[in-house]
């Protein structure tokens, strides 16, 4: 695919267009950061449908997150390419409230006993769905040669916390009695997501291993959304950048999905677990993004694993910000990320003894 480079264009034709030698005024701040972010990064997000914080603010719930949605949705067109599997189905588990949506990816069609992945797709609890990630997981089933299932959860406004989680509780009960079903193998499973997703993820991950089921054998956490008091250096750094999470976003996607709630709870803050929590977590793989806002949280979450005797990597992509997974049909590191997802989990899934 060839991807254009239109800075260096513009510049050229600005250069060209006169000899005369401007003054220089030095950058602010934000202006220093947006320029460390990788330019065709730059160049896609700029034209996101996104209205100014103080507009944000004072929506009604329902219609911002309706726009939320909406800029999250539009980041399909640059999503991985899409790649054939042997066969997709849209299938639900029974959840507190009704049908939780599922969408499973088998990666041949001889796939029998096969690893199984299951996914949790981001967009700050009140955005992102099956559609918008399903490239995602077909990159994922197969370079895993894993059975992949994508989990819809319910979304704020209208379903606010604990909702997500029940629901990922449910179809993950659902999906672990229905592995034969699914030619996966019950031994072999692993919890993915990324941003919100990535949190729910590691609650779910605390749960199961709190409750006794199956052991999991991996958690891979793209740029995970981990602590809600929005307190860490990077959160202060690039919390203004105007790319696809910031500060005043966070917040107020926060604001409609605990709805009194605290900020301190550890399914809501996951840095907050304890040694007893996170000594019981299986290997775990965090992607961060340099210019991330949420990156320092997702280190320091790390570190704690590291602390209490787990084994965690930690991948951070240079140039990248929040989101950079869902830019792999147009950003070659991108790309390169998430073939690296997809080979670790296809390396820790690997049928061998625990």
């Amino acid at each position: 695919m060839t991807r254009a480079r239109p800075f260096g264009a513009l510049a050229a034709l600005l250069l060209g267009c006169s000899s005369a030698r401007a003054p220089l005024l030095p950058m602010t701040e934000l202006e220093a950061e947006e320029a460390r972010v990788d330019p065709e990064v730059r160049a896609l997000l700029a034209g996101l449908d996104k209205p100014p914080a103080r507009i944000a603010a004072s929506m009604p719930p329902a219609e911002s997150a309706r726009r939320d949605r909406a800029r999250w949705a539009s980041l399909k067109p640059f999503t991985a390419p899409h790649r054939e599997v042997a066969r997709v189905q849209d299938l639900s588990a029974e959840g507190p409230q009704g049908p939780v949506p599922l969408r499973v990816f088998w990666p041949s069609s001889d796939a029998d006993r096969a690893p199984l992945v299951v996914y949790l797709h981001g967009g700050e609890y009140t955005a992102g769905s099956l559609d918008l990630y399903d490239s995602t997981c077909r990159a994922l089933a197969r370079g895993a040669h894993a059975v992949v299932v994508a989990v819809a959860y319910r979304l704020a406004p209208q379903a606010r916390f604990p909702a997500p989680s029940a629901d990922v509780s449910a179809a993950m009960r659902w999906i672990l009695a229905h592995a034969g079903e699914l030619h996966a193998d019950v031994g072999r499973v692993a919890l993915a997501g990324d941003d919100a997703g990535a949190a729910l993820a590691v609650a779910s991950a605390v749960e199961l291993a709190q409750g006794g089921g199956p052991p999991l054998r991996a958690l891979a956490l793209a740029y995970p959304l981990l602590d809600a008091r929005l307190r860490s250096a990077s959160w202060r750094e690039f919390g203004a950048l105007p790319y696809l999470l910031t500060r005043d976003d966070f917040s107020r996607a926060l604001g409609m999905y605990l709805d009194g709630a605290s900020v301190e709870d550890p399914r809501v803050s996951p840095v907050l677990l304890g040694t007893a929590e996170l000594s019981k977590l299986p290997r775990t793989l965090l992607l961060t993004a340099e210019l991330d806002p949420a990156r320092d949280d997702a280190e320091v979450f790390a570190a704690a694993l590291h602390k209490a005797g787990g084994a965690a990597e930690v991948r951070r992509s240079s140039g990248m910000v929040h989101g950079f997974l869902l830019l792999a049909g147009a950003v070659e590191p991108a790309a390169q990320a998430l073939d690296g997802l997809a080979a670790w989990l296809r390396e820790a899934l690997e049928d061998r003894p625990l």
